[in-house]
């Protein structure tokens, strides 16, 4: 998936946190975070992603070069089990692929967990698409800096 300037500014919505933002919600929120895994990330709203920037809304601005690393992975800090949560009985969608975090490690505040363009009900996000966009993006940004 290409990502040339043509097809940017792209949006959507996004839920973050940092990685000791998580762990330290992961204690205080406790077994409520298996319903709802919206309140382990203190930072929501609008995310951009410009030629030369990424926006997460009022949180955090990113340039490519600001970005070391992406992953699109289950961890020991957002782990499978908690990305399906519970819903009624049983897990949502979350529990396959589509509930992965999408993890930024960036230089201004090291690791950051993203769901983007998540859905509650399902438990689904849109991080497999961002993943690819920013993978280009990056790539891009290195060739034309």
């Amino acid at each position: 998936m290409n990502t040339p300037n043509s097809l940017l500014p792209q949006k959507s919505t996004f839920y973050g946190a940092t990685a000791d933002e998580l762990k330290q919600k992961r204690e205080a929120v406790g077994w409520r975070a298996w319903f709802d895994q919206r309140l382990l990330f203190p930072h929501h709203g609008e995310v951009i992603l410009e030629s030369r920037k990424l926006t997460l809304n009022s949180w955090l601005t990113l340039k490519p070069e600001e970005i070391t690393n992406l992953r699109l992975e289950f961890t020991p800090l957002y782990p499978r089990s908690l990305a399906g949560g519970v819903r009624g009985q049983f897990p949502s969608l979350g529990i396959f692929s589509a509930g992965r975090p999408l993890i930024l490690e960036t230089v201004p505040v090291g690791e950051i967990y993203l769901l983007i363009g998540y859905k509650w009900l399902w438990g689904t996000t849109q991080n497999a698409k961002w993943f690819a966009m920013l993978s280009n993006w990056l790539i891009a940004s290195h060739r034309n800096p």
